[in-house]
C-alpha cells in the first residue's frame, strides 16, 4: 500500500492530470500517446489525454469516424474514448443507469454491450465515479463546468449492486446511493453500520489488507469489503498516474 492516503494519491493523479492535458505536445508525448492508445489497461483519462497530444484541443468536436482514422485506437481504448467524450458533451452517466453501467465496465477495461444491463462490482462503480468526475473536469469547456447529480435510477441500481454483494454500508465515492441502500436493509444490519463506521475510521493508517482480511465477524466482513475496494481504486489510481507519466 502506499504511504499516502488514498485522497491524497487521488488528488496528486488529479493534479497530474490536468498538467498533462494542458501541456504541450512534442514528438516524445505523440510517441507515448500512440502506445497508450494501443494499451488495452490504459486508463481512460490517460486515453484521453493521449488524443489530445495527438489531434489538438479540438478533437472533442471530432466524429467518431474521423477518430479511429487518425488514432487507429485499441478496441479497449475505442470504448474509453467514446465514454469520455460523452460524459463531456451529455454525462448521461449521471441519470441513465444503463449508461452508468456501460461506461463503467468502459472505465474498468470490461467490455462494453450496448444491449445489456451491465452487472458492475462495487469496486469498478467506485473508480467509474472518481474517473467519470476527473473526465468532466478537464472536458469543463465543453460541459459548462457544471457538476451533475445522480438521479434516482442510477442511485437504485448502484444500491441494489451494493445490497446483492452483502454491503451495509458504501465506500466513498458511492454515498450518493446510501439513502436507497438502507431502505433495502434489515434492522440488524442498519444497527451494525455506526460500529462499522468507527472500527474504519479507527484502523491504523498503513494496515494491510491482508490483516484486514483475518476479521470475520460480521464487522470485520463489511471492514474486509471496504478494504478491497480501497485496494482496487489505489491500484488502478496508480495506474493512472504511470500512464500520465509519459504525456
Amino acid at each position: 500500500m502506499s504511504e499516502m492516503t488514498l485522497s491524497e494519491l487521488q488528488h496528486l493523479a488529479v493534479k497530474e492530470a490536468f498538467a498533462a492535458y494542458y501541456s504541450s505536445s512534442t514528438q516524445l508525448k505523440k510517441d507515448v500517446a500512440r502506445s497508450i492508445l494501443q494499451d488495452a489497461a490504459a486508463p481512460a483519462t490517460a486515453v484521453l489525454v493521449a488524443a489530445r497530444q495527438l489531434l489538438g484541443p479540438m478533437f472533442l468536436a471530432y466524429e467518431p469516424e474521423t477518430l479511429w482514422l487518425e488514432l487507429d485506437p485499441c478496441h479497449s481504448a475505442r470504448d474509453k474514448l467514446m465514454a469520455a467524450i460523452a460524459l463531456a458533451m451529455t454525462p448521461s452517466f449521471y441519470w441513465d443507469y444503463r449508461v452508468f453501467g456501460a461506461t463503467t465496465h468502459a472505465l474498468n477495461d470490461e467490455i462494453v454491450l450496448p444491449a445489456d444491463v451491465p452487472r458492475c462490482t462495487a469496486e469498478q462503480m467506485v473508480w467509474a465515479a472518481f474517473e467519470a468526475e476527473l473526465l468532466l473536469a478537464l472536458t469543463e469547456s465543453e460541459n459548462e463546468n457544471t457538476q451533475p447529480v445522480y438521479d434516482d435510477s442510477v442511485k437504485a441500481y448502484v444500491a441494489v449492486t451494493l445490497f446483492t454483494e452483502g454491503r451495509v454500508l458504501p465506500p466513498t465515492g458511492l454515498v450518493f446511493a446510501d439513502e436507497e441502500l438502507q431502505r433495502l436493509l434489515s434492522p440488524e444490519a442498519l444497527v451494525l453500520r455506526k460500529e462499522i463506521k468507527e472500527a474504519w475510521e479507527a484502523r491504523p493508517k498503513g494496515t494491510s489488507l491482508e490483516t484486514m482480511s483475518r476479521e470475520t465477524s460480521p464487522v470485520g466482513i463489511q471492514i474486509q469489503h471496504l478494504a478491497a475496494t480501497w485496494a482496487y481504486v489505489e491500484a488502478r489510481t496508480e495506474r493512472l498516474r504511470a500512464s500520465l507519466a509519459g504525456l
